[in-house]
């Protein structure tokens, strides 16, 4: 289909398709609204009609509750017991970044980015990490977490030993596939790392 044809019937298609497939219904609310963004960048650049592109907001989000589309249950917190159990098999690197994210709340892009520089350190008493890129960035807005004394004492050792950039250095699919494992051979059941944030 030429991308001038494709209108919000189409795309309700596509969605219909995704439905039947299992996708959950919010996952399947940000695939619409990447299909979107990429129809609006089109426009902008006048590769296609700036109708193709309007045109598809006619096509309203699925509601809860309103739809075929299955419900993805809200990500909770993860027990204490199932984080410590885990940890006795987590690498040093990694049991660091568990701990990190306990204590103030970070999100894991946010924990394993963490670079040397973005820590600020001068007051004694809580350090600032404000994180170079966030999810909130494209908004304006400034992200800061809060390292307090047990969060220090977790990352003190870690920033010493990277001197400058990078403290961490992993990705998330290397730190999530360690959790998983480690929750395997701690006999308990996997956790997935962004409910250590909601756990704080």
């Amino acid at each position: 289909t030429l991308a001038a044809d494709f209108g919000p019937k189409r795309l309700k298609m596509v969605r219909e398709e995704m439905i039947r497939r299992g996708g959950s219904r919010r996952y399947i609310n940000a695939a619409v609204g990447r299909i979107r963004r990429a129809f609006r960048w089109a426009a902008a650049e006048e590769l296609i009609p700036g109708r193709a592109a309007t045109d598809l907001a006619a096509l309203a989000p699925l509601q809860k509750g309103r739809s075929a589309a299955r419900e993805k249950p809200a990500v909770g917190p993860v027990a204490d017991a199932q984080v410590e159990a885990a940890l006795a098999f987590l690498s040093p690197r990694f049991g660091a970044v568990v701990r990190f994210m306990r204590l103030t709340g970070c999100r894991p892009g946010e924990a394993l980015a963490l670079r040397v520089e973005d820590v600020d350190r001068s007051d004694p008493d809580c350090w600032l990490y404000k994180p170079s890129r966030h999810k909130t960035e494209h908004r304006d807005r400034e992200r800061v977490v809060f390292v307090g004394p047990r969060a220090r004492a977790v990352l003190s050792p870690w920033l010493a030993k990277a001197g400058s950039g990078a403290v961490f250095g992993s990705n998330r699919e290397n730190f999530r596939r360690a959790i998983r494992d480690a929750c395997e051979k701690a006999g308990v059941p996997s956790f997935a790392p962004n409910q250590l944030r909601h756990s704080f």
